[in-house]
């Protein structure tokens, strides 16, 4: 049997059939190109569709499933990761929450030290000092040089302490040693910067000398001599080795001591014309000046 051309046969169809194919043809949905038996959206005539996915899939035809990250849940810059449970989000620095959605209060962990304030910011926090202390945590204090007297600060988390030259000694270095009244038995204490020095007196009420460093050595230099011509016996202590000087009267030889900056020695010296001898020297005597300076005698 011959086939009839195509047009020849469109002319044989009844009017309905025609409709029908026509309405098959021009309606791409007719096919139904959507998967996962997702809504076709198109019209007669048109040869594009869209097709509505049902939750869990997307591409044109529906054809993969969806990730719940694919519309980028979390906030401020958050990765999103997927899972069985969800997707989760990982947050950047100074957020938190499900989606990334709170800032980070910093300032909670109370960071600031010292009676600062802090303020809160984007993944940071500021510290606002009070006078006196300085850092990220205003908890250095050594940058305002609080050790005296060259003292050395060391800092500690919200302390700091002073490493005293010698000499000194207090929290800031701030009391000289002399205030801590090393000099005994009646001595008088003078200080200098990384030291001090004590002077001792001459004798106590019952006559006893007192040497050393801290006046606390009694001195028994004079236990065994006397000087002649009623000269003055002075016991003294040096390198360890107990020693002692002459003072003479008016007329006797001359000598050298340390002992001139003792007080009333000094007064002996000036005021009534005693000598002072670094050994028994009382027994030479000296004829005197009319100005008060000693003339060798012949």
């Amino acid at each position: 049997m011959q086939e009839l051309p195509p047009a020849i046969l469109f002319i044989l169809l009844p009017l309905d059939s025609v409709e029908e194919l026509c309405n098959k043809t021009s309606n791409p949905c007719s096919s139904n190109p959507c998967l996962q038996n997702a809504t076709c959206l198109g019209s007669a005539g048109n040869l594009s569709f869209t097709c509505k996915c049902p939750a869990g899939y997307k591409g044109p035809a529906c054809e993969r499933a969806a990730s719940e990250c694919d519309t980028n849940p979390c906030e401020h810059g958050g990765t999103c990761q997927s899972g069985l449970a969800g997707p989760t989000c990982l947050c950047s620095a100074g957020y938190t929450g499900r989606l990334c959605e709170r800032d980070v209060d910093e300032c909670s962990s109370e960071p600031c030290r010292n009676g600062a304030l802090c303020r809160d910011g984007v993944g940071q926090y500021s510290c606002y000092c009070v006078p006196g202390y300085q850092g990220k945590h205003c908890d250095l204090e050594c940058l305002s040089q609080p050790c005296l007297n060259g003292g050395t600060c060391h800092d500690s988390l919200g302390s700091f302490s002073c490493s005293c030259a010698r000499g000194f000694l207090g929290d800031l270095c701030d009391v000289n040693e002399c205030y801590m009244n090393p000099c005994q038995n009646g001595g008088i204490c003078e200080n200098f910067p990384g030291n001090y020095t004590c002077h001792c007196p001459p004798a106590d009420k019952e006559g006893i000398f007192y040497g050393g460093w801290n006046c606390t050595e009694v001195l028994h230099g004079c236990t065994d001599h006397q000087c002649q011509n009623n000269g003055i016996c002075i016991p003294h202590l040096k390198n360890g080795q107990h020693g002692f000087s002459c003072i003479c009267s008016p007329g006797s030889r001359q000598g050298f001591s340390s002992w001139k900056r003792v007080p009333f020695i000094l007064q002996l010296v000036s005021r009534w014309g005693w000598t002072i001898c670094s050994a028994d020297c009382c027994s030479q005597r000296a004829a005197w000046g009319p100005e008060g300076n000693m003339a060798q005698s012949g």
